[in-house]
């Protein structure tokens, strides 16, 4: 009985033996694991040391990526087999002077070669410039491998340090605007503009808000907006040209069709259109006129000590000039006919909605209509 319980204690120790045996030789497979944390600076890198069956193979290690912008991890997934990358030193780095950083084709930053093989790529840079090409793709921490390759043209290399110069350069405006934002109080202003002074029409006021936000250069598509209606409301179409003007240099304008409508009318006011060639239509077939602009201006002029001017606007179609409360086509205030100077008509909107065609002759009539053109705009209110 003895005899068979040792027997059964030594198979039992054997098989204990072995299944360590196997899950050490299953470690050694694997080599580099990802298990570490890496912060965005370099600051912290617990990574495992790579295997020597990668080192000798000259497989380095690309850590940090779970850390970098929302851009850079999408590149990061997106990565493939034999995809170059490139390295740049980063001796300014507040955590590691030592520190690389590794580079996409479009200057993005993503990732940094892991502290157990910078000195292996600082060897290799000493012997010429050198670029990285990817061995295996990404973990689920956004880590990745490459190896080295030499860099024998540098113009992809270049362009790719161009891009991640301009890049840094656009964050670090973008700092910059936002702290002189934060000094101004920016957003509160921005805030009380919209909700409380634009519907008591105190555009004096909002002027005033804005003066030291455009002088500090900090201003967005929401400040060049209200400052257009500031101007206009208050009649002084020079200034409100040049900020018009401004807004489309930006190439931030939300609503192009409502500036270059608005930027017609005011030139016609200012009287810097005077043929209808100089006006360039937005839709292939409309023709917006010289007439259509001055009834246009001559109706906002009527209805401006009952709505705020800067909320009727107009959409121009074949055959039809349409004006309307704040640029809402289920907002009509009434229909211009003036295509055929024989035959022109103002569609006059009745109180179920419907259209009365009037005919109409001359700009001076409409005076004689403003009660029907204010009617839809009460109702609206």
């Amino acid at each position: 009985m003895d005899f068979f319980l040792i027997i059964l204690l030594f198979v039992f120790a054997f098989l204990i033996a072995r299944a360590v045996d196997q899950k050490n030789k299953s470690h050694n497979k694997q080599g580099y694991t990802s298990n570490h944390s890496y912060d965005v600076y370099n600051k912290t890198d617990k990574t495992i040391p790579v295997s020597d069956e990668r080192k000798k193979n000259g497989v380095i290690s690309v850590v940090g990526g779970f850390y970098r912008s929302w851009e850079a991890k999408k590149c990061i997934r997106n990565l493939y087999a034999c995809e170059t990358v490139f390295l740049r030193e980063e001796p300014d780095n507040p955590y590691d002077p030592n520190a690389i950083m590794v580079l996409s084709k479009r200057g993005l930053h993503i990732g940094y070669i892991s502290k157990y093989n910078i000195q292996t790529v600082k060897d290799r840079m000493l012997e010429g410039p050198v670029k990285g090409s990817v061995f295996e793709t990404m973990d689920s921490r956004y880590e990745y491998m490459i190896t080295l390759l030499p860099m024998d043209d540098d113009e992809e290399y270049n362009h790719a340090i161009y891009l991640f110069n301009e890049r840094k350069r656009i964050e670090e405006d973008s700092k910059k605007i936002d702290r002189l934002r934060n000094k101004l109080d920016f957003y509160n202003i921005i805030r009380v503009a919209v909700d409380d002074l634009v519907p008591q029409k105190k555009y004096a006021s909002i002027h005033k808000m804005l003066k030291p936000i455009f002088e500090a250069g900090v201003q967005d598509d929401t400040c060049y907006e209200l400052m257009i209606c500031c101007c206009h409301y208050m009649a002084d179409y020079d200034s409100e040209l040049q900020y018009i003007d401004k807004y489309i240099e930006s190439g931030k304008v939300k609503d192009k069709g409502f500036i270059n409508r608005r930027k017609y009318q005011v030139l016609r006011l200012l009287g810097h259109l005077v043929s209808n060639d100089q006006i360039e239509n937005e839709k292939a077939g409309v023709e917006t006129t010289i007439l259509e602009l001055d009834f246009f201006n001559r109706i906002v002029s009527l209805l401006s000590d009952v709505v705020d001017p800067n909320r009727i606007d107009f959409r121009d179609s074949k055959g039809l000039f349409a004006v309307n409360l704040d640029s809402n086509i289920r907002r009509p205030i009434c229909k211009l006919y003036l295509n055929d100077p024989d035959k022109m008509f103002i569609g006059l909107i009745n109180d179920d909605g419907g259209i009365l065609k009037t005919p109409i002759t001359r700009i001076e009539e409409l005076d004689d209509i403003k009660d029907e053109l204010l009617s839809p705009i009460r109702q609206f209110l």
